[in-house]
């Protein structure tokens, strides 16, 4: 009877160590569960705290991008005034255009008092010429005053002329100097508006970008 008691103690007490291996194996798959889903829980405050940082980033980034645009646009706008400003004050083609003509209608009536003064000379000439061979006489000055007065019409409307076309000369100068200025302004404004636009074209990309995102 004692022998058989023993027995039955001995398998409970086997019952009982299998019971208790089996109820520490399941709380450690608890503890270990535990932790993992600790660990997962930390993970995820972690990446929800990177996307908060990240978007907060993202929309600091298209804030300032906006205000870069907004700038830029402003300077756009500068530039097409100020060139619409210079086409529209300045106009040097027709200017210089107008006073090309006349500067060559200057040298026409040059050419044309030229002409007159070498005719008038030539007249002259001659009748000083045949002054020279006769006598002095009155009818002899009286010939020739008429033709020293033309002369000296004629050189007076040739010093007129002659001082003109200088001054028409200066002025086509000055003209062409203003036109060189004119072109050397309206490629520059040119290349600032193709600067600025590409400018915005690129930020206006970038924050489409990061909208989408």
């Amino acid at each position: 009877m004692a022998s058989s008691g023993r027995g039955n103690n001995a398998k409970d007490s086997s019952k009982k160590d299998k019971v208790a291996d089996s109820l520490r194996d399941e709380m450690e798959l608890v503890t270990a569960a535990s932790l993992e889903l600790q660990k997962l829980k930390r993970q995820l405050r972690q990446t929800r705290t990177d996307l908060s940082t990240s978007k907060i980033a993202s929309r600091k980034t298209i804030q300032r991008q906006c205000k870069g645009i907004e700038m830029l646009e402003k300077e756009k706008a500068d530039c097409e005034a100020k060139l619409s400003l210079l086409k529209a004050s300045q106009k040097p083609p027709q200017a210089v255009h107008k006073l090309i003509q006349k500067y060559h209608q200057a040298n026409q009536q040059l050419e044309n008092i030229r002409q007159e003064l070498q005719s008038a000379k030539t007249e002259l000439y001659d009748k000083d010429k045949k002054r020279l061979n006769r006598y002095r006489s009155p009818v002899t000055e009286t010939t020739i005053k008429p033709t020293q007065d033309k002369l000296d019409q004629v050189m007076l409307q040739y010093n007129k002329i002659l001082a003109k076309n200088v001054q028409l000369r200066l002025q086509l100068e000055e003209m062409m100097k203003v036109k060189e200025e004119f072109i050397r302004n309206l490629k520059q404004l040119q290349n600032e508006r193709s600067q600025v636009r590409m400018t915005v074209d690129r930020l206006y990309e970038e924050n489409t970008a990061l909208t989408l995102w």
